[in-house]
């Protein structure tokens, strides 16, 4: 406990219980996740979204160096049941981008950043259009 501080149970700096600015921060994922949802590519956009579509239908290594782990998700992603493989590639890549928010808001939360701070950060990374768009469509560095 902090010098000073008379609660017993120890809060934020925005005042909530901790637990409670955690489902904030969810929920504010979630939210971002459900609004760059209807973005998520059905066909590989760029040159890189092409070479993952074909490596992982027909085999083969990506251009150096590589991305060996990103080859193995794409060639066991392609084999589900939902939409064109090149759908399910991006799905990949919207998932990373919303694992990446969430690592945001933990490391602004553990610098004790404002929750005006954290959410302007979630904000400006998942609204940006480059990384938007690299968030939504099968690339290299979708997933990284």
């Amino acid at each position: 406990m902090k010098a000073g501080n008379n609660h017993p149970i120890p809060f934020g700096n925005s005042g909530l219980h901790p637990r409670v600015e955690s489902w904030f921060d969810a929920v504010f994922i979630i939210v971002l996740g459900i609004a760059s949802w209807p973005l998520v590519a059905r066909a590989a956009l760029s040159g890189d979204g092409i070479e993952l579509v074909r490596s992982a239908l027909r085999g083969g290594v990506l251009h150096p160096p590589g991305f060996p782990l990103q080859a193995w998700l794409d060639r066991v992603l392609v084999h589900l049941p939902v939409g064109t493989p090149a759908f399910r590639i991006s799905m990949l890549s919207w998932f990373a981008h919303l694992m990446t928010l969430t690592a945001i808001a933990g490391a602004t939360k553990t610098l004790e950043i404002s929750w005006p701070g954290r959410y302007l950060a979630m904000i400006f990374f998942g609204a940006f259009p480059p990384l938007r768009r690299l968030g939504v469509q099968p690339e290299v560095l979708g997933g990284a």
